[in-house]
């Protein structure tokens, strides 16, 4: 519990670093994002589709306009690992290795060439993770965009009506989970240790395998312990909010005000939690990475290997 607290004492102490890094980057993707559903929708309406039937769909995906919509996902993705999961790895490696603060820019540049550096076969795999594992499985980190993915009700439910579809997907959502976990690292081996992604990936597993159990925990206890703090200060706050209401019987004018802040302290908190869990999470992970390859047999040359990236000026 100690080592968890302290953990989310480290990340808090740095905390301006990510939330600057979160700000721009949000900034960044709603701008990316805005114009992707733009050019989407020109590409619909070029092929003269309003509204997508699954007709529609086979039919739209199978034209010009199908293989720049392919292309526009891909960029988007591509975008997603670069500025989401790289540079919070980077990020955290800075702050764990008291490196100084390197420029936005500059990590965008590294995160880029390292991406193209160790480009192979194995990063497809990685990409697929991304958008299907991590979302099915619901373990593992992912990017934002990716997050809100999941199996239609109508599939799930039609799943569940036959015993052997219901057998066959538990059996394949375990084994997803298990490659969920087992790949938890491999974005930390490419970035942080100039590996190729297949090699990467078979690095993740071994260091997994060797500490499954230690490394699932030390992940599960901050962010749980960060949720409750999170959960409690909404809690506590509304407690003393209608305890002076009701106690102090304030007037209906100033009852509507705290009400109001009540509702926007909330909101607040919704919000902010949203923003930094991801970055807490990435830092976590890279905790724990740093840690493990320390202490494992076979990872203990990580550290000499480690990037250097250039300080702000």
């Amino acid at each position: 519990m100690k080592k968890s607290i302290n953990v989310i004492k480290e990340f808090f102490k740095n905390f301006e670093v990510f939330f600057k890094y979160q700000l721009i980057s949000r900034l960044i993707f709603t701008l990316v994002m805005d114009l992707f559903w733009l050019l989407v929708n020109f590409l619909l309406k070029s092929k003269g589709i309003s509204v997508i039937s699954n007709n529609d769909l086979s039919r739209f995906i199978l034209s010009f306009q199908g293989v720049l919509f392919i292309i526009l996902v891909v960029i988007v993705l591509f975008l997603s690992v670069i500025i989401e999961l790289f540079g919070f790895i980077n990020i955290s490696h800075q702050v764990i290795n008291n490196r100084q603060e390197s420029s936005y820019l500059n990590i965008l540049k590294y995160n880029t060439k390292t991406f193209f550096k160790n480009f192979d076969i194995g990063i497809l795999i990685l990409l697929l993770y991304i958008v299907v594992l991590i979302p099915i499985s619901g373990i593992g980190i992912s990017v934002s965009l990716f997050k809100k993915f999941r199996i239609p009700n109508f599939i799930i439910t039609g799943i569940f009506e036959n015993k052997l579809f219901t057998f066959l997907y538990l059996l394949l959502l375990l084994a997803m989970i298990l490659i969920s976990i087992s790949l938890f690292f491999s974005f930390h081996f490419v970035l942080l240790n100039d590996q190729k992604p297949l090699q990467a990936m078979k690095n993740s597993i071994k260091l997994v395998v060797k500490n499954y159990k230690k490394i699932i925990i030390d992940f599960i206890k901050p962010i749980v312990i960060i949720n409750i703090i999170i959960v409690a200060l909404i809690v506590i706050s509304i407690m003393i909010v209608y305890f002076i209401v009701f106690t102090l019987n304030i007037n209906k004018g100033s009852n509507r005000i705290v009400l109001m802040a009540i509702y926007y302290f909330k909101n607040f908190m919704i919000i902010f939690s949203t923003l930094m869990i991801f970055p807490l999470e990435m830092f976590v992970f890279t905790k724990i990475f740093y840690f493990y390859t320390s202490k494992t047999e076979g990872f203990t040359n990580v550290k000499d290997k480690q990037i250097f990236l250039e300080a702000k000026t």
